[in-house]
């Protein structure tokens, strides 16, 4: 937790080719100055890396939109090679990306972001929720970000992400999430527009698919939208985070 990083990648995390599993990821920070990249306020991924069974909560990424280089935020950053990265059983919740002056940033996300190509990545069994963007962003989403080719996102929850966007042209707002290009199946979400010609994606509201979003508790609501729904994947842990049994039946 706390951990800082300046014109950098991986406020408390930055690994390539290695396992992430079983950690609470939070309080981290990354900053740009007028040039630089940026990304991972939480977590920093790449080269065959997994992130799996953890929390990454409450991480902010902050930048400008002046001089060169990329805003690429988000609390989990995947960079632009062609090895896959997985991101597995893993709650991103409560994480903030800033844009602190101008009026259009080149992207970022709150929640991740994919950094390119990552061939064959694969994001799955994950709730992906309360995240924001805040500023003038030309190309955002403050869930998720990935226009990368062969990436998977499966079984997965996006939803209560926000974002608000107010620069010199006045105010920008875009979608909650962005997919392009990749293949999005057996997700839930409360932004319809992305997902709606994605296989077997349904929309609800936050209040269907939540415990008790407001404070906190994002675990699925009894018999809600998040109930017996998704696909069971050939390899799952057999208890989620809360150490509940995965797979349930009315």
């Amino acid at each position: 937790e706390n951990g800082s990083v300046f014109n950098g990648y991986g406020g408390c995390i930055n690994v390539s080719a290695a396992t992430v599993s079983n950690c609470v990821i939070r309080g981290g920070a990354v900053t740009r100055g007028d040039t630089g990249n940026v990304g991972g306020a939480g977590v920093s991924l790449r080269s065959n890396a997994v992130l799996t069974h953890c929390y990454v909560t409450n991480n902010v990424v902050v930048g400008t939109s002046t001089g060169n280089g990329d805003n690429a935020g988000g609390a989990i950053f995947i960079h632009n090679n062609n090895k896959p990265v997985r991101i597995l059983n893993t709650l991103v919740a409560g994480n903030r990306y800033v844009c602190t002056e101008g009026a259009d940033a080149k992207s970022g996300s709150a929640g991740i972001f994919f950094g390119g190509a990552n061939e064959n990545s694969l994001v799955e069994n994950c709730t992906i929720v309360a995240n924001t963007v805040e500023g003038a962003l030309s190309s955002d989403s403050a869930g998720l970000y990935c226009t990368s080719w062969s990436a998977v996102f499966r079984n997965n929850v996006i939803a209560g992400n926000f974002e608000t966007a107010k620069g010199e042209s006045g105010t920008y707002t875009s979608a909650k999430i962005n997919t392009t290009n990749c293949t999005v199946v057996y997700c839930v979400t409360d932004d319809a527009e992305p997902l709606k010609a994605n296989a077997n994606c349904s929309v609800s509201t936050i209040d269907e698919m939540f415990k008790n979003f407001a404070k906190g508790n994002y675990s699925p609501k009894p018999k809600g939208a998040l109930f017996d729904v998704g696909t069971t994947p050939s390899v799952l842990s057999a208890v989620d985070l809360t150490g509940k049994p995965r797979v349930m039946f009315a």
